[in-house]
């Protein structure tokens, strides 16, 4: 009997591994970790000898990019005024725990 394919939860970490992404990665982290990847295995920036090996690296990159991006398509994202609070950016968020600076005022 065949052993099951790995679960998702698997997949996506091994790829994340495979991409040097932490557990929490924005967007942009994936598209430069990815870009950084693919221009380190590009061909023209080895020698002839490792063909082979950027050409392995390279499909490797880019499944896993596919399946986190194809992760993400799917996920929902929460709207409500809780949820879109605890991701302020620092100023708005020092300004919402402290108010405004006595220089402000």
């Amino acid at each position: 009997m065949r052993e099951p394919a790995p679960g998702l939860y698997a997949r996506i970490s091994a790829a994340r591994e495979l991409l040097g992404l932490s557990e929490r990665a924005s967007l942009a982290d994936i598209e430069t970790r990815t870009k950084a990847l693919l221009k380190r295995w590009h061909p023209d920036k080895n020698p002839p000898e490792k063909a082979a090996q950027c050409h392995s690296q390279t499909k490797a990159i880019l499944e896993a990019h596919a399946l986190i991006k194809s992760y993400i398509a799917h996920y929902q994202y929460a709207f409500s005024k809780q949820e879109v609070e605890r991701y302020l950016p620092p100023d708005e968020w020092w300004f919402k725990r402290f108010g405004p600076d006595e220089h402000d005022v």
